[in-house]
């Protein structure tokens, strides 16, 4: 009496050519004997058949495949967006660069500020007593945004005392040193 053992039924009898083809060589006569629970042997067990691979190789056209994914064009158009903010944002409205409107938003302060005192503008000429024009204090060796924007954020004995925040005071410099004689 067989055993309904699926593994048993595709087992050849021990000691036939199929078997001994197999490499089975074992010389028991009764794989069909009623141990209910037993395996075969392990030399009489069929080979393990191994699928073959669903996976296609990899070809220029899936490795290519990441360029046509829509969150890639995505991304790519996000950047090229951010660069364009970037480029227009070193433009200012009108066409002037950012430090164009830095020298404009100091020329406004000085006019606000400093044109009481000083002479803001270009000047030919300075008049000994006044306060110094903003062309000459340009034009003094070694003057600098720095050296400015310190002068700008310190109180000094003839100046009223007018608070300048850095912003302020880097437009203020930047127009004064706009002055400079080239």
């Amino acid at each position: 009496m067989r055993l309904n053992n699926p593994l048993d039924c595709a087992l050849p009898q021990p000691g036939t050519p199929e078997a001994i083809e197999l490499g089975c060589t074992c010389r028991v006569i009764g794989h069909d004997v009623k141990l209910e629970e037993a395996a075969p042997p392990a030399c009489c067990r069929p080979p393990m058949r191994i699928a073959p691979s669903t996976a296609p190789p990899p070809s220029s056209r899936s490795m290519n495949s990441k360029w046509r994914h829509p969150h890639f064009h995505l991304g790519l158009i996000v950047l090229i967006a951010l660069a364009a903010f970037f480029l227009i944002r070193m433009r200012a409205a009108g066409g002037a660069t950012v430090a164009e409107t830095n020298i404009s938003e100091g020329h406004r302060l000085a006019q606000a500020w400093c044109e009481g005192c000083h002479v803001i503008g270009p000047q030919l000429l300075d008049i000994v007593g006044e306060p110094p024009s903003f062309q000459a204090v340009a034009n003094q060796p070694g003057m600098t945004p720095l050296a400015l924007k310190v002068f700008l954020r310190t109180s000094h004995r003839n100046m009223p005392n007018i608070v300048v925040s850095p912003a302020q005071a880097e437009a203020l410099a930047s127009y004064i040193l706009s002055l400079k004689a080239r």
